[in-house]
């Protein structure tokens, strides 16, 4: 088993929100470490489940494991399996993420703010209804899947063309991306 390393190159603004709030500045802001947006690997896994299931769908439970049940059956429980691979976390490229840890003013340029509102059927803005949304500008992730082998790498790439957008707002503009070794 290897590990299997890929880009996801942001063609379009994007955001993985942190489900907090920015204070007076934003209402949601981007998930960051250290101050610089991230993927999460639980939040990948699902993007890659989905499009693996498109390309493979019998083969999912064995790389991907079931989902979890919630009930208390007996049964149900012996129904979960985990899956084969495990998914890091995408950060920045390391160099630049060691340059952009040290340079606090240079990594506040990742992030730009985008604003909306719900308009009434008079087509006027409602009172009070002004969000603001913390967003990362398009750039380049690098990620990773342990337990990765020769087979599986072959469909995982051509799984990764149907993930084509990630994040918050995807059908709003935001998030369109592409996957790539």
């Amino acid at each position: 088993m290897s590990t299997f390393k890929y880009k996801i190159e942001f063609l379009s603004f994007w955001a993985v929100g942190s489900g907090k709030g920015g204070g007076y500045g934003a209402d949601s802001v981007v998930l960051k470490e250290k101050g610089l947006p991230i993927i999460p690997g639980k939040t990948l896994k699902g993007l890659w489940r989905e499009a693996f299931s498109e390309a493979f769908p019998n083969e999912v439970v064995e790389f991907f494991g079931h989902a979890k049940k919630t009930g208390k059956e007996e049964d149900e429980q012996d129904d979960n399996k985990s899956g084969k691979i495990n998914f890091g976390t995408a950060r920045l490229p390391e160099a630049l993420r060691m340059a952009l840890e040290n340079n606090k003013f240079a990594s506040k340029e990742l992030y730009n703010t985008r604003t909306s509102t719900k308009v009434d059927s008079g087509k006027q803005a409602v009172e009070n209804s002004l969000r603001k949304m913390e967003v990362c500008v398009p750039i380049i992730l690098e990620a990773e899947i342990d337990g990765v082998n020769d087979e599986l790498e072959e469909k995982l790439i051509k799984a990764m063309k149907g993930i084509r957008m990630v994040g918050e707002k995807r059908y709003r503009g935001l998030g369109r991306c592409k996957f790539d070794k």
